[in-house]
């Protein structure tokens, strides 16, 4: 069965049917409740879906709203199999609209070097002592030469990462 907000449709392992109680002033509160030979599901599920509305991400404020309900639902202890239903779909979402506004480019050996050196606040002594002369410490990381072989495994151990993280 599918469900559809805001014009998108979503398939849902759980179908519903939604009934309104009509009185003299209006629509009154939906219910939820299974079709017939369905088992019942946990209302709360309902509940979920209607303050949640999952739906194609846009916005960035949407793409903050839906991480944190997905942050919410994966700290949940005892999470019911239609909370973890959800979880898995805005993380899709997520990951969607994440994917295409904010791609991640190909690190390149120099890009990973220049990381390494700030995350663990390397100093330029310490590559010329590893790589053997200043001039080239100074071409390898203006990205005038390309990282060989053997710098890659020196770097390699001195960094404590796979040589492959070198290689262009």
């Amino acid at each position: 069965m599918t469900l559809t907000f805001n014009r998108e449709t979503y398939a849902i392992a759980v179908p519903i049917q939604m009934q309104y109680n009509v009185t003299s002033r209006g629509v009154g509160a939906r219910q939820c409740r299974a079709p017939t030979g369905v088992p019942h599901v946990n209302d709360n599920c309902y509940s979920l879906l209607a303050k949640s509305q999952p739906k194609v991400i846009k916005t960035d404020e949407e793409n903050e709203q839906a991480i944190a309900l997905a942050q919410e639902l994966s700290h949940r202890v005892n999470r019911t199999l239609e909370e973890s239903a959800l979880l898995d779909l805005l993380v899709t979402l997520i990951e969607k609209y994440q994917d295409e506004h904010y791609p991640i480019e190909e690190s390149t050996a120099h890009s990973m070097l220049l990381h390494l050196i700030d995350a663990q606040s390397v100093k330029e002594p310490e590559l010329v002592a590893i790589l053997g002369s200043r001039e080239v410490v100074s071409q390898v990381m203006s990205g005038k030469q390309e990282i060989t072989q053997e710098m890659a495994k020196v770097l390699a151990n001195f960094f404590h990462v796979d040589t492959s993280l070198f290689e262009n």
